[in-house]
């Protein structure tokens, strides 16, 4: 943030260093450190295994999502046939 003092502009911002560390953006997940081949194949299947549940969890909300609004649709119809609006029906057509 820069702000004027004693007539100058100065930087308020805390130096950094020039060492960035990357951010998590910069680092693939292939590339992260594993012990052994075992434990690469471990964590590959987990991978694979989570992936399949959040693929079933995703297509269980989206079917979820479709019967909700068509129970609003059937709802907001079933009560503009219970409840009549206030107003009468010619009113509709002869507003005064």
């Amino acid at each position: 943030m820069m702000v004027f003092h004693e007539g100058r502009l100065t930087d308020r911002r805390t130096p950094r260093s020039d060492v960035k560390a990357p951010s998590r953006k910069d680092t693939d997940p292939t590339d992260l450190p594993t012990g052994s081949p075992e434990e690469f194949h471990q964590t590959q299947a987990l991978m694979h295994d989570l992936d399949q549940q959040f693929n079933g969890l995703r297509e269980t909300l989206r079917q979820r999502r479709g019967r909700i609004a068509q129970l609003k649709s059937t709802l907001s119809e079933l009560s503009t046939l219970l409840i009549p609006s206030r107003r009468r029906w010619w009113r509709r057509w002869f507003p005064k």
